[in-house]
């Protein structure tokens, strides 16, 4: 038995491609950090930055980071996906 649980955000889109915005989720939905509007220059950077923000709300639940992965695809859609883990079994601030 595993003694963690896990957690995957992803980096999503919400809205058209020139006027999206783009932000880090989780599978249920929830998003967590700023949602930004999509750029070509300076994305990655602002992709991490958005991370940053999205992992210090995660850390207050006990969430902490294990793995990043980012990738741009064709036509210039950035992409992402961040694995988190805390200790199973603790339980969720009220």
């Amino acid at each position: 038995m595993s003694g963690w649980e896990y957690k995957t955000l992803v980096y999503s889109i919400q809205g058209k491609v020139v006027y999206s915005l783009r932000f880090w989720a989780d599978c249920a939905g929830k998003s967590y950090g700023p949602r930004e509007r999509s750029t070509l220059i300076g994305g990655i950077a602002r992709q991490m930055r958005q991370l940053e923000e999205a992992l210090k709300e995660l850390d207050r639940e006990g969430w902490e980071l294990v793995s990043v992965s980012a990738w741009l695809a064709f036509p210039f859609t950035r992409h992402g996906c961040a694995v988190l883990r805390r200790p199973s079994g603790q339980a969720e601030p009220s």
